[in-house]
């Protein structure tokens, strides 16, 4: 096996403090990539970025944003063109083995300018569905339609390729018309390990958030956002709620729509309903999923949430809509849910589930042992890529 160090630069146009799912996997990544390798992260400069804390070594060039631009969604636009000289430089200073972006659009546009002019291997990895997400944050067909095509050109342009599934490796070939490009599958993951204290931990989130111990526990991990179909959990609560009364919703996460749903949740279900907000504790947000029975999550936009190996991690099987995305590794009652795209029948879903002591145990404990992945061996397959991509360059 080669364990010659490589030098690696990975680039998203967000990072840190801006908690979302490529955020994490990318911090993940750099922790445990730092172990044997030389590394430079580039990434927008934002408020409260200086004082993330980076893995020791790690080079981070930090490029200024637009503050002004309105169609990102809270994500910043970096001021690439401004800003090429500096960033050319400090690459050359850093002198990258591969470059690895993690998003299409200004930042990484000037990654793939530097790799095509010094002839550096780029691989990409497509985390997301664009064509769902672009509509809503740019409210414009042509705005849309423009970045659309930098996703593709930026797709055809990378040396190697990666997705998190083979179903969304699907989905990009059909999307952007690319046929016969050649996809690699790199899984998400979980940087947690299991938890020996299941009771004291449970105990612990009772105490802290006022749950009865009898009371089932649904919970639900994500950016509050429109795309990750909050409208069907409430109008599924809605239904719940008819049927059973002794449980409570635990919803851990923030985001734009997080008063609309914090108050739409609240008007279905009342007391029963626990918005933490943001947590950054995950220990917290361990704990909280070993005392949940069931993590509801009918997202259809997500392409392998990070739920999926957390909640797997701490035997707390998933109840997701069927032939989502999301949905590919999960079998139904074998080491997960499914459920019809439809909010009634979700909330029977949830009510089998729960009611069912022993089908649900042994879900949990198989999807323990068929879902649960870490980020070290994500690593592993990602740095094998990184080798084979290097070498083919040359």
């Amino acid at each position: 096996m080669d364990n010659t160090e490589i030098n690696i630069c990975q680039a998203s146009d967000s990072y840190l403090p801006i908690v979302d799912g490529v955020a994490i996997v990318m911090k993940n990544y750099l922790e445990i990539l730092s172990n044997k390798n030389r590394l430079c992260l580039v990434i927008p400069k934002i408020k409260g970025g200086e004082n993330i804390e980076y893995p020791f070594g790690c080079e981070v060039v930090r490029i200024p944003k637009w503050r002004w631009f309105p169609l990102t969604g809270g994500y910043p636009v970096s001021h690439i063109r401004i800003h090429k000289r500096l960033l050319f430089k400090k690459l050359d200073e850093f002198n990258p083995d591969i470059i690895h972006i993690h998003s299409p659009f200004t930042l990484s546009q000037g990654l793939i300018r530097y790799a095509k002019k010094r002839n550096i291997p780029l691989c990409i990895t497509i985390h997301t569905k664009f064509e769902s997400d672009l509509p809503r944050t740019t409210h414009s067909k042509i705005i849309t339609h423009m970045m659309m095509k930098t996703v593709k050109h930026a797709i055809q342009y990378a040396d190697a390729v990666f997705t998190v599934n083979k179903l969304m490796a699907e989905h990009i070939k059909k999307t952007y018309k690319l046929p016969n490009i050649k996809i690699s599958v790199v899984q998400n993951a979980t940087e947690m390990l299991p938890y020996k204290e299941k009771e004291a931990a449970a105990n612990e989130i009772n105490s802290l958030y006022g749950i009865r111990p009898e009371e089932k526990v649904f919970i639900f991990i994500s950016r509050i956002v429109t795309n990750k179909n909050i409208g069907f959990l409430v109008d599924t609560f809605k239904e719940y709620v008819k049927i059973n009364d002794n449980f409570k919703f635990l919803v851990m996460g923030d985001g734009r729509e997080f008063s609309w749903f914090k108050k739409e949740i609240e008007e279905a279900i009342g007391t029963r309903a626990i918005f933490t907000g943001m947590v950054h504790d995950r220990t917290l947000v361990q704990k909280a999923l070993l005392r949940a029975d069931l993590c509801v999550f009918p997202s259809l936009y997500d392409t392998n949430s990070l739920t999926i190996s957390e909640s797997a991690c701490n035997f707390t099987p998933m109840l997701v809509i069927k032939d989502s995305t999301t949905s590919i590794d999960i079998k139904d009652n074998v080491n997960g849910y499914l459920s019809e795209n439809d909010p009634i029948a979700f909330s029977k879903r949830m009510s089998e589930i729960v009611n069912d002591d022993v089908l649900l145990k042994k879900v949990s404990n198989n999807a323990n042992k068929s879902l649960y992945i870490t980020f070290e061996d994500s690593c592993k397959k990602l740095v094998e890529l990184y080798r084979d991509t290097i070498k083919k360059k040359k």
